[in-house]
């Protein structure tokens, strides 16, 4: 794992979660990873959020129609609102994806900071890896 570049979308207040990830990083060797603390909830201004945040927080008909798109039954699993720390993550979503749009790496691998690798992740990953289409 030690050549795929790894991003962690990481809330800096969790400080124990970034611990976690960081030995679950040494422990699969992982060693091109970084932390994404931008954008964290309690820093999200309402400006910032209508400018980042395009389904806006209380938009019911917006939100029907990109829920919609995983059929009928998927309404009853999504909520509705989302809440600040969820908004949050989706800002530095969208953030990552704009940046890394122009990244020379062939592959990057996104994770959350609540992640738990499990023993035979290396393995699992490559096999995915090597039965993925090129393109």
């Amino acid at each position: 794992m030690n050549n795929i570049k790894t991003i962690i979308i990481h809330c800096k207040t969790l400080k124990e979660r970034k611990l976690n990830m960081q030995l679950q990083m040494h422990k699969f060797g992982f060693s091109d990873y970084s932390f994404y603390e931008d954008y964290d909830g309690g820093e999200l201004t309402r400006d910032v959020i209508e400018v980042n945040y395009k389904s806006g927080i209380n938009d019911q008909d917006n939100w029907k129609k990109k829920v919609l798109l995983w059929g009928p039954a998927a309404l009853y699993y999504h909520n509705p609102i989302c809440n600040i720390p969820e908004i949050s993550v989706s800002i530095k979503y969208g953030k990552l994806f704009q940046k890394l749009k122009h990244s020379d790496s062939d592959m990057i691998l996104f994770l959350e900071d609540d992640v738990i690798i499990h023993d035979d992740f290396n393995e699992k990953f490559e096999l995915y890896l090597n039965n993925t289409p090129t393109d």
